[in-house]
């Protein structure tokens, strides 16, 4: 069994020693904050997007400390109470589902192109809806039949897909 933490309790510590306790103690995961209610004092997701250096040095620390990454995470309340806190974890939420439907699709557009011998920049959205439902297909499959919920959770990942295609065809 692996033990993991979210790293925003030792917000206090460096991330390298934030590591270093995690080893100490046997926690061999770690969760990293990066948005909304976490300070994220350990993981810049920006930073971490843009820089094959930060990736590496990030690489190198968990690997230093024999620690792996179990997540990166940005939780928050797009209708917390302060409407200047909610539109903050609205914006770091939107943006994070943003980047991640990017780089799935990029990651389908490559595999297609692969696949076909087509040029990536040439494969469309409807290749990621068509990737999107055999995950979706597969996913009712082997994890929702038998549960009650089944349909309305196969609902609520088809409305996501609409909207994450929504959101990638209209930056094209």
């Amino acid at each position: 069994m692996q033990i993991g933490l979210l790293t925003d309790a030792f917000e206090h510590l460096t991330r390298s020693q934030a590591l270093a306790w995690c080893a100490g103690h046997g926690i061999s995961r770690v969760e990293f904050g990066t948005g909304g209610y976490s300070p994220a004092p350990h993981a810049s997701l920006a930073e971490l997007s843009g820089s094959a250096v930060a990736r590496d040095a990030l690489t190198g620390e968990l690997a230093g400390h024999g620690v792996t990454l179990g997540a990166l995470n940005v939780s928050g309340n797009p209708l917390h109470p302060d409407p200047a806190v909610g539109r903050r974890h609205d914006a770091d939420l939107r943006g994070r589902a943003h980047q991640h439907l990017e780089k799935v699709q990029s990651e389908i557009a490559r595999a297609v192109a692969r696949d076909t011998g087509v040029a990536a920049e040439d494969v469309g959205p409807q290749a990621f809806a068509g990737a999107a439902m055999a995950v979706l297909f597969t996913l009712r499959s082997i994890g929702l039949e038998g549960r009650d919920d089944g349909p309305a959770q196969l609902a609520v990942g088809v409305e996501f897909l609409r909207a994450g295609l929504a959101a990638l065809t209209s930056t094209r």
